[in-house]
């Protein structure tokens, strides 16, 4: 199943802002082996992060996944340190009981590493990487 979304923050329960934009981002979504992958691409920032978690969410309780691979290195732009930590108060509490594996371009592992730690302090279980092989690995375990 590929599902698509692509919502204004108003249609998601977001935090919609005045003059508020589309928030620049597209996921498409499909099982692979029991483990739910998804593909962002856009713009990512902290403007667009609750719609873009909310988005996120709705796809994985869809899918009752346990394991969910999320491909982020098309999607440009990264949180700032204060988002980062607005990012992972604001994720439900049912995300402690999958794990989340990201692939991304080493270019932007040293933020996905700061994001890593905060989530990982907080009892989530994500972990970012550079390729697919070694995030299945993982997720395998």
């Amino acid at each position: 199943m590929n599902l698509t979304f692509q919502k204004s923050m108003r249609e998601n329960n977001g935090f919609p802002l005045a003059g508020e934009r589309e928030p620049n981002f597209r996921i498409e979504s499909r099982d692979e082996d029991g483990v739910l992958r998804l593909f962002l691409t856009g713009t990512w920032t902290g403007k667009n992060d609750a719609s873009l978690e909310l988005e996120m969410s709705e796809l994985i309780k869809q899918h009752s996944a346990k394991r969910v691979l999320v491909d982020i290195c098309d999607l440009k732009g990264r949180l700032g340190v204060v988002d980062c930590y607005v990012h992972v108060q604001r994720l439900p509490p049912e995300c402690r009981a999958r794990k989340t594996a990201f692939i991304d371009v080493p270019e932007n592992l040293e933020d996905d590493s700061f994001l890593q730690t905060i989530a990982q302090n907080r009892g989530f279980p994500i972990k970012y990487f550079i390729n697919k092989a070694d995030a299945i690995l993982w997720l395998n375990e």
